[in-house]
């Protein structure tokens, strides 16, 4: 999972009187997301991971290889936790990242995820 929430809204320190919900998106590997490609007998699947690979989808970011594996986070399918069953897990959280995002990739998320979300330039009353 790829966690959405901003870390001040799960920080335990910051004590609230509502509870929050942690925001995650589902994240897959790109080998079980070609996978489902072929499963499905999708025709254009190399021309599907390319556009992914150049970040053209706007409900799927791509993460590239992180310890000899490539990722997708799926912008279309968020969950949520609450915030003391994040806590519960904290113990396993270090052994278990896959990877931190730098300032680049924090900001290229932000984009995918405002963009998949509000679509401002779409220009279309709906």
């Amino acid at each position: 999972m790829v966690l959405i929430s901003n870390t001040c809204d799960i920080d335990e320190a910051n004590k609230r009187s509502l509870p929050k919900q942690v925001l995650m998106a589902k994240l897959v590997t790109l080998n079980d997301f070609k996978e489902g490609l072929l499963a499905n007998k999708e025709e254009n699947s190399e021309l599907i991971l390319n556009s992914l690979r150049n970040q053209e989808y706007s409900n799927l970011m791509y993460f590239p290889e992180i310890n000899g594996e490539e990722f997708i986070a799926v912008l279309d399918e968020l969950s949520w936790i609450s915030n003391e069953e994040l806590n519960l897990l904290k113990n396993d959280i270090q052994e278990n990242r896959i990877a931190a995002l730098d300032l680049f990739g924090y900001y290229l998320f932000m984009f995918k995820l405002s963009f998949h979300l509000c679509r401002l330039p779409e220009e279309t009353d709906r």
